[in-house]
């Protein structure tokens, strides 16, 4: 129609039109309380299982290793 609409009447447009064309009405609910929790509560990030962590035991420098520069950028 060749409006522009910015801001917060434009996210809740979108977010009314979004929810108007989803098939069902438990996906309307579940989508528009997870809109209303994630608005309080921010998004979640949370780290199930557990983090590898790599221990370094021994380095040896000889005369012919090469730099650390030269072992992280590689061949590019």
């Amino acid at each position: 129609m060749g409006l522009s609409i910015t801001g917060v009447l434009a996210w809740v447009i979108w977010r009314t039109y979004y929810l108007s064309h989803l098939p069902t009405f438990e996906s309307k609910v579940k989508i528009g309380i997870g809109w209303a929790i994630n608005s309080f509560f921010g998004t979640d990030l949370t780290l199930i299982g557990e983090t590898k962590t790599k221990y370094l035991h021994k380095i040896t420098i000889d005369d012919d290793t090469p730099s650390l520069k030269d072992q992280l950028v590689g061949d590019l």
